[in-house]
């Protein structure tokens, strides 16, 4: 095949820009990017910008990260992923004032690059504006990478890194300049140090180029060689690194705060029993998939994929084996990461690598050896029906998760009574909890709270919610009690924690909190704060 990407017709790009924008509006990111964490999965978030606010805060020591949450010694030194995002949300931050749309947008654009990636590689398999235009907006109305592309979890900019990364190596194969596999490693190596299945798709080229080394192998799959030894210096560069960043992670961690981000597997084989089994097969099942792709649209495309297969002589043989391999190393870590697949949804972002690489695949066998099909305007309506559909739902699960009063929530079929009253409880849990504790931080100055005093924040589940949306140091409900159930108050106390913040009224009715309430010192809406002194 010979590269086409750089004869994209002008008017064919403007149509892509075109669609993004539209999508845009759709998906009503213009309302959703001018709210902080919110939603789902409030937990991560904030984990991730109490990375990026204490970079901001405490210096910009970037293999220091600290987060809001503490030890009873005051010790908040931990790390997750790798905190390149995090660092460079950080300086903007310094430059143009804390925004959390800033995040938000580098997020967003990260994404919608890889997406154009996408357009350029199914136009240079293709040589076809129509579906060079119809595979990325098909990937865009995966629930999933809608949501999180305007958010600040770094799955979504891992996988849009992904995508930039693969179409690179395609560069590299078809043109065999060296600079396009430097470049596609480097991308590899950041989006796998941010999340470690960015690399399913680099395991599976690496593999094919190993294996395009010997004359058995290029004779058996049909394919031809891919570099030489000397090309393996980046591939090997990038698992060294990752190796060494790993270690490193680790030990950070195992010296300052312990098991507050996991770094290892929870693989399917330590699953206690059949039950927890099943029980978590079953979330992944009817909780997870929906999120994240069509049901139906994802039946179509495997099913495309299974057909592939079967005519394997027929079609392309580097990309069916790679999409082959591709779906393995999917399986894998799905078994490798399962006990983690019961309500995070954005574990399965990097998994959408599947669907671009089964489309563009089946595209090329269609232009191969059905071009009737290939240009039918039939066909080309029905994936426009189709894809209409998916925009449809993905736009009213979006809006969902922001605002049940909007109007195309209000009045769709997509979603029951459990999941309207799902989300209904979400925003009323945000408003009633969360909302004042956006704007308290002002307040707890004036009361003489500094922002490195150690508070208790109740109730909280996560490490991070609370203490990030006052921009506060301190502890939350994790970690505040003992395996027997006693708090741990009193331990805290004693090491200089001085305030209790209840962000819940009726919270004050639990007995463990009675002892502390006594010498209330302020109120800010819901808020009630005291300061602690023993009972």
């Amino acid at each position: 095949m010979t590269p086409q990407a750089d004869q994209i017709p002008i008017k064919t790009r403007l149509i892509f820009l075109a669609l993004l924008v539209i999508m845009f509006f759709l998906y009503r990111y213009p309302h959703s990017m001018q709210k902080g964490p919110y939603s789902i999965h409030m937990w991560r978030q904030t984990d991730c910008l109490s990375w990026t606010k204490n970079y901001l805060e405490e210096g910009f020591h970037f293999f220091k990260p600290t987060v809001h949450w503490s030890l009873a010694n005051n010790n908040d030194k931990t790390v997750g992923e790798f905190p390149v995002i995090f660092y460079l949300v950080s300086l903007l931050w310094s430059v143009f004032g804390q925004h959390e749309i800033i995040f938000r947008i580098v997020n967003l654009l990260i994404v919608f690059l890889g997406l154009y990636y996408v357009f350029r590689f199914t136009y240079d398999v293709t040589s076809d504006s129509f579906w060079s235009l119809f595979t990325p907006v098909l990937l865009f109305t995966s629930p999933v990478l809608v949501f999180y592309s305007n958010n600040f979890i770094v799955n979504a900019p891992s996988f849009g890194l992904a995508l930039i990364a693969l179409y690179q190596y395609w560069k590299y194969i078809q043109k065999g300049k060296v600079k396009h596999l430097y470049i596609s490693s480097l991308i590899f190596l950041v989006a796998g140090l941010l999340k470690v299945p960015a690399f399913i798709s680099f395991v599976a080229i690496a593999f094919i180029q190993f294996l395009s080394q010997f004359q058995y192998f290029r004779s058996t799959l049909k394919i031809k060689r891919i570099g030489n030894s000397i090309h393996f210096l980046p591939v090997i560069g990038v698992f060294v690194v990752f190796l060494v960043w790993v270690l490193w992670a680790r030990q950070y961690n195992n010296e300052n705060i312990t098991g507050l981000f996991v770094l290892g597997i929870r693989p399917i084989w330590k699953v206690d029993d059949i039950y927890h089994a099943l029980y978590f097969g079953t979330q992944l099942h009817t909780l997870l998939s929906p999120s994240f792709f069509n049901p139906t649209a994802m039946a179509i495309i495997l099913s495309l994929f299974v057909w592939l297969l079967i005519k394997y002589n027929r079609t392309d043989r580097f990309l069916t084996i790679f999409t082959l391999i591709t779906s393995i190393g999917a399986l894998f870590y799905m078994a490798v990461f399962f006990q983690g697949f019961t309500v995070h949804d954005y574990y399965l972002t990097n998994l959408l690598i599947m669907i671009p690489l089964i489309v563009i695949t089946f595209l090329h066998y269609l232009k191969s050896n059905r071009i009737s099909i290939f240009y039918s305007k039939a066909f080309r309506g029905l994936a426009i029906a189709g894809l209409i559909l998916l925009i449809y739902n993905a736009m009213v699960l979006q809006r969902a998760k922001y605002d049940m009063g909007d109007t195309f929530v209000k009045h769709t079929v997509l979603l029951d009574d459990n999941q309207k009253n799902f989300w209904r409880s979400l925003h009323n849990e945000y408003r009633d909890r969360y909302e004042a504790l956006s704007t308290i931080t002002p307040y707890l100055r004036e009361l003489g709270i500094e922002r490195k005093d150690h508070v208790i924040s109740v109730p909280d589940p996560s490490p991070n919610i609370t203490l990030y949306l006052m921009d506060q140091k301190g502890c939350t409900e994790y970690g505040l009690f003992n395996p027997d159930g006693s708090d741990r108050i009193g331990d805290y106390f004693e090491t200089g924690t001085r305030y209790l913040i209840v962000n819940d009224p009726g919270y004050l009715n639990k007995e463990f909190l009675r002892p502390y309430i006594d010498n209330k010192i302020g109120q800010y809406k819901n808020v009630n704060i005291f300061k602690l002194t023993l009972p």
